[in-house]
């Protein structure tokens, strides 16, 4: 179910790479890895899926705003894209939350102060002005989510959390990859 849901978000990368212009963006797929069950989590994989439920958290949201408050349509596309794959990895059958409810950690349902303040600024916008500072927030924040992902989710003991962490850096990349190539379009209309 989660595979097959994660396959659909990357489907619509496609056709909104397409929209863009990017025939030749080659999609990864999510790999299915053994999932075997530890004695808990370990403080640094606690905060490993803390920082995690926070980036997936602010990025549905802010995916939510970016279908009401862009004006650019590739700019809607690549919010309703990251609204659905981001509350997937967090809340989907095998999200993350699943995986580390099963570890006996339960994670907040709020936005931490520096993910509710970036929230708070760019619900204010309309228009352009939403559309150049979403997609500027969604570089800077897919960058800093992928390079994290890097350099962490080799390091996590977790077997059930390393094979989540490592099935969603593709995503990660992807959204990478087509926020800057939003980004590059925009530019270019200035």
């Amino acid at each position: 179910m989660f595979q097959s849901r994660v396959f659909k978000s990357l489907a619509a990368a496609a056709v909104l790479a397409l929209f863009l212009g990017l025939s030749s963006l080659i999609l990864p797929a999510a790999s299915a890895q053994g999932t075997a069950r530890s004695a808990g989590l370990s403080d640094s994989d606690k905060a490993f899926a803390q920082q995690a439920d926070q980036i997936n958290m602010t990025e549905a949201r802010l995916g939510r705003i970016a279908q009401t408050n862009a004006e650019n349509p590739a700019v809607k596309a690549f919010g309703r894209l990251l609204t659905d794959d981001h509350h997937q990895l967090n809340d989907g059958l095998h999200g993350l939350r699943h995986v580390v409810e099963r570890e006996g950690v339960s994670l907040t349902r709020r936005l931490d102060q520096q993910h509710g303040e970036e929230f708070d600024h760019l619900s204010q916008l309309k228009g352009s002005a939403f559309d150049q500072a979403y997609v500027q927030a969604m570089v800077e924040g897919h960058e800093k989510a992928v390079s994290y992902f890097e350099r962490e989710g080799n390091r996590l003991q977790d077997p059930q959390l390393k094979n989540w962490a490592l099935n969603t850096l593709p995503i990660l990349q992807q959204h990478l990859a087509l926020a800057r190539t939003i980004q590059g379009s925009l530019m270019a209309k200035r």
